[in-house]
């Protein structure tokens, strides 16, 4: 059986992994095998912005895009997770359609 979780120490080092065949870019924040059922991903800069790494892909386990039903189970999951992907990507959050103004 293959390790479920793989984590890497930095970005580099996950950007080199050999265990997926793809190459990572500098944007990719984690990956999603779902069909050998693993999250590959480095450790981010803070420990939440890890676990929304790490929620982000398990989610993406269930569900492989984007759209309302992600986002409804990433609100269901971490409530805050635009803004912890805000942080992460060092950037104002990101509002998608049907989101709540505020």
């Amino acid at each position: 059986m293959k390790n479920p979780l793989i984590f890497y120490n930095t970005h580099g080092d996950f950007q080199q992994t050999n265990t997926i065949s793809s190459l990572i870019g500098t944007g990719t924040g984690g990956v999603t095998e779902s069909l050998n059922n693993r999250v590959i991903m480095p450790v981010a800069p803070s420990l939440a912005q890890t676990d929304h790494t790490l929620v982000h892909e398990l989610v993406h386990l269930g569900e492989r895009g984007h759209g309302p039903r992600f986002q409804r189970l990433m609100d269901e999951v971490l409530p805050d997770w635009r803004e912890r992907r805000a942080a992460l990507n060092e950037r104002p959050p990101r509002r998608f359609p049907g989101d709540a103004a505020g």
